[in-house]
């Protein structure tokens, strides 16, 4: 038996190779992303260009969700794997949703997490 890999669920901030591990990948455009709190249009204009040229570059590896809240971009769906998000925002939503979503440790960093707290 084959084992399927798990979708990974790309969040703002992880589009670079470092969080790219080969197998298939759900990117999220959600309008609330730019209403919920003001956010300088220049920004906006960087961020959905970096999102959509990270899809563009993925390829057939990449399916791109449009949706008005970025939980309705989750509905329904199992087999997700996200690395830990920055966001306290993000983090608290993909942590809900455990274990539909296997959060993996946050990348980058120099020492994990709990290194750190001690």
């Amino acid at each position: 038996m084959t084992d399927t890999p798990r979708r990974r669920l790309v969040l703002p901030g992880q589009y670079g190779p470092l969080f790219d591990d080969g197998g298939p990948m759900l990117v999220v455009e959600a309008l609330e992303s730019f209403t919920a709190r003001p956010v300088h249009r220049a920004k906006a204009h960087l961020w959905l260009s970096a999102l959509r040229h990270r899809v563009r570059e993925l390829g057939d590896r990449a399916e791109l969700v449009r949706v008005d809240r970025f939980r309705d971009a989750l509905d329904g769906r199992a087999g997700l794997q996200v690395v830990d998000p920055p966001s306290r925002v993000l983090r608290g939503l993909v942590r809900r949703r455990s274990p539909v979503i296997e959060v993996l440790p946050s990348r980058g960093f120099v020492t994990d997490e709990d290194e750190f707290t001690a």
